[in-house]
């Protein structure tokens, strides 16, 4: 079936709260291990899980950052409008990280 969720099929047995509580970890920047840790699993496990490609838990935690990073550019953003210059600053910065990235994306694999 094409409409199977794929935490049913590629998660190593996490539980979608155990999957949610990693993308929470990962916007407050826990390491890998921390998580681990943190989830009571075991860390040669999680490592392993981690470390093969296209796996679930690569994008829980990627998603997580995303997540967390909205919303501090968010905030930067509102504090920029209403004139605070640190904002400013802070938020062109990120900006400028996020522009400097797609162009090395580009280059290194033809994404646009």
């Amino acid at each position: 079936n094409m409409e199977t969720n794929p935490t049913q099929i590629d998660n190593i047995g996490f539980s979608q709260e155990e999957l949610e509580s990693i993308e929470h970890l990962a916007g407050l920047n826990y390491t890998p291990l921390q998580m681990a840790t943190f989830l009571d699993v075991e860390p040669v496990r999680f490592m392993k899980a981690l470390h093969v490609a296209n796996r679930i838990i690569n994008f829980h935690i990627n998603k997580g950052k995303l997540e967390a990073e909205y919303l501090v550019n968010e905030k930067l953003l509102q504090n920029a409008k209403s004139g605070n210059l640190t904002a400013v600053m802070m938020f062109n910065n990120a900006r400028d990280r996020n522009e400097i990235e797609s162009i090395k994306r580009r280059i290194l694999y033809g994404e646009d």
